[in-house]
């Protein structure tokens, strides 16, 4: 949120007698899908870039992931965002393991 967004939501909350259980700062970039498509990328020979799969894949997201432990609902939470948003994964071509991934969130952003 932008400070002044920030500010404003905070007077309110305070206006309201209301308490904030956690703040998590975060910052939403924006490419035009023009500019995105002339970027040029490879892919390594030993690695595979497929949808992730939100029974096989949302649990091990949620281990690594450095907000699990905030919401107490975060793996049901990232199932909904690949089931309702999708994803993609890179796996080892080889193990088939799970080894980075991008997500889309509420606001189809990627997150």
């Amino acid at each position: 949120m932008e400070q002044d967004h920030l500010n404003c939501a905070k007077a309110l909350i305070k206006d309201k007698q209301l308490q904030i259980q956690y703040e998590v700062p975060n910052r939403i970039y924006y490419l035009p899908n023009e500019k995105a498509k002339m970027f040029q990328f490879s892919i390594p020979e030993n690695v595979l870039i497929k949808p992730l799969d939100a029974d096989r894949d949302a649990a091990f997201i949620n281990f690594h992931w450095p907000l699990n432990t905030i919401h107490g609902y975060s793996e049901s939470y990232l199932k909904s965002m690949i089931i309702l948003n999708g994803g993609l994964g890179v796996f080892d071509k080889t193990t088939n393991n799970l080894l980075s991934w991008v997500l889309l969130n509420e606001m189809r952003a990627l997150g």
